[in-house]
């Protein structure tokens, strides 16, 4: 039904070869070393960071990174970025605008590659990165996958060191509702940045309890559902969250902080009934002589703040609790690993948090060594 005949498609290679011819000769390349503008391949190890701002990547540790992914409103990507992250052999992908109209009508699907193709030539980019997550039923989930597939074998035409890679829930069973065709899509891609945070989007109850962001047995239960579905460990990059979020008791007891119902995708319960805050927020917070503490459970830091009128429970992640599952993606021989977002650290020119930043990086060996 949705299949495309051999006919089109190799019409539409040739309009791909016609347009990458043109476009190239179109974009010019602003870096003082000209070679600083080639396509960098995928590593064999990833370690991926995404980003929000383009103030603090000189400040970056470029010798443990090796891929990012820049989110910006307006599709453009300074060229003194492009060509900083090549210089450290870095890759640099794009997020394709991605709607759930254009993936299901076809028709619209040679447009939206072209964008693509237009995008990642513009820019000097070294490929894509999907981060689409709206619901999809099973059979919707075909029609992202047929989309993923045609993107890379549009950029693989123009420049076979081009790059597909896709964001993922922290579990493949129809986690939000976004029942995605992920061994597909693994298939139709480099490989899969599963975002293990946010796992409290879908909580059990009521009643509502705060919980860990990215607690470590509910992470290990989601990379062993990818791996038992097929999905191979060297297609699979462990994302992790540089945040966390701060939740208003209704009641404490015993630690427990009960929270208000917020329906979410059909569960009552969810992480929307806090507010996510950066990792440098709950660093601050301990300077100002809050006490953390640790959940053996989840394996996470947590801090409880009496106000006047009622108590806040913080859940975050920090370089202990990371390296646990960097412990584990390594373990696990996954591809690598990746955080959301490098900029939620404070880059600020002290000598703490210098030494936080520092820490939160070196964490990063772990995976590496």
């Amino acid at each position: 039904m949705h299949s495309i005949s051999l006919f089109n498609w190799i019409m539409w290679i040739i309009s791909i070869l016609i347009f990458a011819d043109s476009s190239s000769s179109s974009s010019v390349c602003k870096c003082t070393n000209q070679t600083l503008c080639n396509v960098i391949p995928a590593p064999d190890k990833v370690v991926l960071g995404f980003s929000l701002r383009f103030d603090n990547y000189k400040l970056y540790d470029w010798s443990r990174i090796n891929t990012i992914v820049p989110f910006s409103k307006d599709r453009q990507i300074p060229m003194e970025f492009i060509c900083y992250a090549h210089s450290y052999g870095a890759s640099v992908l794009i997020p394709p605008i991605v709607s759930k109209d254009i993936i299901l009508n076809v028709s619209r699907h040679s447009e939206a590659v072209t964008d693509i193709l237009k995008d990642v030539q513009k820019n000097f980019a070294d490929g894509v990165n999907f981060d689409f997550e709206q619901p999809l039923t099973a059979d919707e989930s075909k029609l992202y996958t047929m989309l993923v597939a045609k993107t890379r074998v549009a950029l693989l035409t123009i420049n076979t060191a081009y790059q597909v890679s896709v964001d993922a829930a922290w579990s493949p069973d129809c986690i939000d509702l976004r029942c995605y065709d992920y061994i597909g899509l693994s298939k139709a891609s480099d490989y899969l940045v599963i975002m293990a945070y946010d796992e409290q989007s879908q909580m059990a109850g009521p009643p509502c309890y705060a919980k860990a962001n990215s607690p470590y047995n509910q992470t290990l239960s989601g990379i062993e559902s990818y791996l038992k579905s097929g999905i191979n460990s060297s297609l699979l990059v462990l994302g992790l969250p540089w945040y966390g979020y701060i939740y208003t008791c209704l009641s404490f007891d015993n630690e427990r902080c009960q929270i208000e119902e917020k329906i979410f995708r059909n569960s009552q319960c969810s992480d929307s009934a806090g507010r996510q805050l950066p990792y440098s927020y709950f660093m601050k917070v301990i300077q100002n002589d809050a006490i953390r503490k640790w959940d053996s459970d989840s394996v996470s830091p947590y801090i409880n703040v009496e106000n006047m009128n009622s108590t806040q429970q913080m859940w975050y992640d920090d370089p202990l609790s990371l390296g646990f599952k960097y412990e584990l993606a390594r373990s696990l021989e996954l591809r690598g690993i990746g955080f959301w977002n490098i900029d939620l650290m404070d880059y600020s020119n002290t000598l703490l948090n210098k030494l936080m930043r520092n820490e939160m990086w070196e964490t990063i060996d772990v995976f590496l060594n």
